[in-house]
């Protein structure tokens, strides 16, 4: 049993230890993968399928997805448009401009994206340059980008991608502790300080942690088709606790402004003790959740639901006080 254990932890270890370094293997190994399927199919200029395929490894899942399907249709409309004639077309600053101006008035014709457009110029250009210099080089800057965004798309769905919810638990502690010190600021400081203008730095901070946390949630919910190891519960789980987070930050705000106001004295005293015994029992619940990245969120509920609760108490508190 005791040997089971450790090669179960040696094993956890070194799992752990493929998925940080991915971003450096999975580069090296996809590049080498990429330049031998280009060359393999008759390619003149098999760096163009690395090129594409480093770039599409891109902060998450959802950006590396779109832009390797703007990339992949920006390089194939822009051969298409430009390959034909480069062989005859002067390479001048005004055959350029042209040229660019042609195209770029087309996509907007259409109405493409800016990200789009910016990838048929750019195929344009180099088309018209290099097809003159190497031949062949239009058709294979198309295959080759396809290639490209395809392994660089499975690589990044498929091989240890970004995780979103370790992000998402990574804001929502520093959240907490944003709240904890929130707690800590008016149960210590005179009322003269609160109402002068550090209740309006607490609510700041606050609210900056709030925002952090929401374009989190907000990439997890963009990125949810493509995270085929994430399962959509759990971004919900965290999604209901980052509810129960705004909801207490609510609270808590109009709390502050009648703990600074028209509190009496003996009132703001006895919630001076209650505020401090509330901070140091979130304290504690976030450093017994203190983040670890993992792979598997379930391994992380008992303590997710910990903070789900400690949130329910202090909704339930500040309610109660400002219901009073």
């Amino acid at each position: 049993m005791a040997r089971q254990d450790v090669g179960r932890s040696q094993t956890k270890r070194w799992w752990h230890y493929v998925a940080k370094t991915a971003d450096v293997w999975k580069t090296t190994l996809g590049s080498v993968v990429v330049w031998e399927v280009a060359r393999l199919t008759g390619s003149r200029h098999p760096y163009l399928a690395p090129l594409t395929f480093i770039l599409c490894l891109q902060a998450t899942v959802g950006q590396s997805v779109r832009y390797a399907l703007y990339r992949s249709a920006g390089t194939v409309i822009g051969v298409f448009l430009i390959g034909a004639f480069a062989k005859w077309i002067p390479i001048t600053a005004w055959a350029l401009g042209i040229a660019l101006l042609l195209t770029t008035v087309l996509m907007k014709c259409f109405r493409a994206n800016a990200m789009l457009t910016h990838q048929v110029a750019l195929s344009v250009l180099f088309v018209m340059y290099f097809e003159q210099h190497s031949s062949g080089y239009a058709w294979d800057r198309a295959k080759d980008t396809l290639i490209g965004a395809i392994v660089g798309v499975a690589f990044v769905v498929l091989l240890f991608p970004p995780s979103p919810l370790n992000q998402i638990r990574q804001a929502m502690d520093a959240l907490g502790q944003h709240f904890v010190d929130a707690l800590h600021h008016v149960a210590e400081y005179p009322v003269d300080e609160l109402r002068e203008g550090e209740l309006n730095q607490v609510v700041m901070a606050l609210l900056d942690g709030m925002q952090s946390v929401a374009e989190s949630l907000h990439t997890a919910k963009q990125d949810a088709p493509w995270l085929l190891y994430t399962k959509k519960v759990h971004i919900q789980r965290l999604d209901e606790t980052f509810s129960l987070f705004r909801e207490v930050c609510v609270h808590f705000v109009v709390f502050s402004e009648r703990f600074a106001g028209p509190m009496s004295p003996e009132q703001r005293e006895r919630w001076r003790g209650q505020l401090r015994r509330l901070a140091k029992q979130l304290s504690i619940t976030l450093g017994d959740k203190a983040h670890v990245p993992s792979f598997n969120f379930a391994s992380n509920l008992p303590q997710h639901d910990a903070l789900h609760q400690a949130l329910e108490r202090l909704v339930r508190a500040f309610r109660c006080a400002n219901d009073a």
